[in-house]
């Protein structure tokens, strides 16, 4: 049987708040503010919809984020689980 591993919502808001701290640091954010209004540029906006650009944009973004931050929250994480 698999242990179910959760995160409390308090440790969870942090990580969150955590995550987007570190993105908006990086640039990630402006650099997804960019494909998106390439996007809606190159498609024209009568021809654009919230979940279709948000389909194509969610493989973008997760590539985009940067390995400092997914190796510094893996490590919260992971730190968050040994002292539980």
């Amino acid at each position: 049987m698999q242990e179910k591993f959760t995160i409390e919502s308090a440790e969870e808001e942090r990580l969150k708040e955590l995550l987007r701290t570190r993105l908006s640091e990086s640039g990630w954010k402006e650099e997804m503010k960019a494909v998106c209004r390439d996007i809606i540029r190159d498609r024209g906006v009568e021809n654009v919809t919230i979940e279709g650009l948000v389909k194509e944009m969610t493989p973008k973004a997760r590539e985009l984020v940067p390995d400092s931050v997914k190796r510094e929250l893996l490590q919260k994480i992971k730190i968050h689980f040994e002292e539980s």
